[in-house]
């Protein structure tokens, strides 16, 4: 699968992803300036059926990062980063991914949250998470979670 057209290599200190409408925004602090690579998946990757938004990836270690921007519907994003990561994960199975669903509102109980969370450590090594729109991660916090 061909990333360049859809890529760009990037170091910035704070990096916003965000949706057409500006309506959900997530943040990603690299005060390091760690150069890493954020793809245009959703609108511009050729994968069959539906796509999370963007894919982050971190090369040292190896990382990816998977971002669906969501409203409320958040268990259709549970199955657009599924399918993504069927189609475009370097190593579906074992490789370290972070899954981000970043929504306006989360209409799922907890315990569908915990059993989402389980599946997707189980069935392709990825934590994934939930979290409201304007959320701030710290890099250096994802690639210390990912050698834990």
């Amino acid at each position: 699968m061909n990333f360049d057209e859809c890529s760009e290599n990037i170091n910035h200190k704070s990096i916003l992803i965000q949706d057409k409408k500006g309506k959900s925004k997530f943040y990603l602090e690299n005060k390091s300036q760690l150069m890493i690579t954020k793809i245009i998946v959703d609108g511009c990757l050729n994968i069959t059926g539906k796509k999370c938004d963007y894919l982050i990836t971190i090369d040292h270690p190896l990382i990816e990062i998977y971002i669906e921007l969501k409203g409320r519907r958040v268990d259709e994003a549970i199955k657009q980063i599924e399918n993504t990561i069927q189609q475009v994960s370097k190593n579906k199975y074992t490789g370290t991914k972070f899954c981000y669903i970043v929504h306006t509102k989360c209409l799922l109980t907890t315990q569908e949250i915990q059993n989402y969370t389980k599946t997707f450590k189980k069935n392709y090594n990825a934590t994934l998470r939930f979290k409201p729109s304007g959320f701030k991660e710290k890099i250096v916090d994802i690639i210390g979670k990912s050698r834990i």
